[in-house]
């Protein structure tokens, strides 16, 4: 299956604007999105968090239509942009942050800084699947490439339809794993069975910013505003006493409240939570859960995640409420997540959770099937665990604040919610 990279929704969150539509002709389903991050927000729709991120884009546009021809997928996008209302970091030099201010003081830096565009982008939408009553049938999600990325503020774009394979086209939350040829079969099923397919919630799970470009720009600007001339260090006589300090608090084993939890950031989920004096937990990248243990060590965790006989080896160093990993040459850092007030009601296509009590152990009841049943939980490592019961029948549950949302998973079973 093709991996959906779920990067972008380890965005802080930030204020946005929203204006959507959507419609279905003769079987073709389209739309058009458009999101806008508020003027002087601190984050851009592609935040630092965001693989290749530079906080620059403020606004953009996509028109998609999703169709067959001949019994096989046909997407076609058309996607515009324009830059974030705010005074943009072009470079950080020694000394020095340069800014989009900066350049106005020189109209060539200035004009070739506006007309730089995106190398290439991805989007993560989710998208729903609707019968011929307007029920909901299915959801997942889908990558888009929107492919030729033109300056900023251009409405009409040079762009071919493309025509992927079926396995390809969409993802959907099969807890079986199913063959590609499976896979295959059920999003042909699916899409062919709705009246009426919408993209939403749209993302940037990736973008490529010319880096060299920015350079020169940088380079050039300095040329013409040299930084002054920086006062000479004064040599310490002896040992750094805060130095000494950060050397011997380093070499303290690592606590647990700092390293039990859910954190997120550039793509990657990752629990923690500690069992005898080791951490075990999961790692989800790319759309694939990897199994994690780990060893406290001098400078933080040591261990590896694996999949199946495969394994690879990874660090983490915690800094407050992040921590740093590290695995071969990729580093980033990941964003302590906690849940969101689990109160009133919560419901997803097939269930319904209403929250009576709240924290530190919530209780209510879950309605599924027909058939409704109490429960009891808490929370731990991040995630809300418990049971539901009916009778003297008792099943484990967990409700974490995963890549795409709050999420119920018990068993095989897993769904998306949203408060009502």
């Amino acid at each position: 299956m093709k991996s959906i990279v779920l990067l972008a929704f380890a965005l802080a969150v930030l204020p946005q604007a929203r204006a959507d539509s959507h419609w279905t002709t003769n079987g073709v389903h389209k739309g058009v999105l458009t999101l806008s991050a508020e003027p002087g927000a601190v984050a851009a729709l592609d935040s630092p968090d965001v693989p290749g991120g530079h906080n620059y884009l403020g606004k953009f546009t996509l028109t998609y239509s999703l169709s067959t021809i001949l019994g096989e997928p046909v997407h076609d996008f058309n996607f515009s942009w324009d830059w974030h209302k705010s005074d943009l970091i072009v470079a950080r030099r020694p000394g020095r942050t340069i800014t989009t201010t900066d350049l106005g003081r020189h109209p060539a830096l200035s004009r070739a800084f506006s007309s730089l565009k995106p190398l290439s982008i991805t989007l993560t939408t989710r998208i729903n699947f609707y019968g011929t009553n307007g029920e909901q049938i299915g959801f997942g999600f889908k990558n888009v490439n929107p492919g030729l990325v033109e300056q900023a503020g251009t409405q009409e774009m040079l762009h071919l339809p493309g025509s992927p394979r079926w396995s390809d086209f969409f993802t959907c939350d099969f807890p079986d794993n199913p063959s590609r040829d499976e896979l295959s079969r059920r999003n042909r099923e699916l899409f062919q069975k709705a009246a009426r397919v919408v993209l939403g919630d749209p993302k940037v799970s990736a973008i490529e910013w010319p880096e060299d470009a920015l350079m020169r720009i940088a380079d050039e600007f300095l040329r013409l505003e040299p930084p002054a001339p920086q006062p000479v260090r004064a040599v310490a006589t002896s040992p750094n006493p805060f130095e000494q300090a950060t050397r011997k608090n380093s070499g303290e084993p690592a606590a647990q409240e700092n390293y039990t939890g859910r954190f997120r950031g550039q793509g990657i989920d990752l629990r923690l939570l500690a069992e005898a004096g080791k951490w075990k937990g999961t790692l989800l990248f790319q759309a694939r859960n990897y199994n994690v243990e780990a060893e406290p060590k001098s400078n933080g965790l040591e261990g590896r995640f694996t999949d199946g006989d495969q394994f690879w080896p990874f660090s983490v160093l915690s800094s407050g409420d992040k921590l740093i990993f590290t695995t071969g040459s990729f580093t980033t850092t990941l964003h302590r997540q906690t849940l969101p007030k689990l109160e009133g009601g919560w419901r997803s296509p097939r269930l319904l959770i209403t929250f009576e009590s709240a924290a530190p152990k919530p209780s209510g009841h879950i309605q599924f099937n027909g058939q409704e049943y109490s429960f009891v939980a808490e929370e731990r490592a991040g995630d809300l665990e418990g049971a539901f019961k009916a009778g003297d029948k008792s099943f484990p549950f967990r409700i974490a604040n995963e890549t795409r949302g709050l999420v119920f998973n018990t068993a095989a079973y897993a769904e998306l919610l949203t408060s009502i």
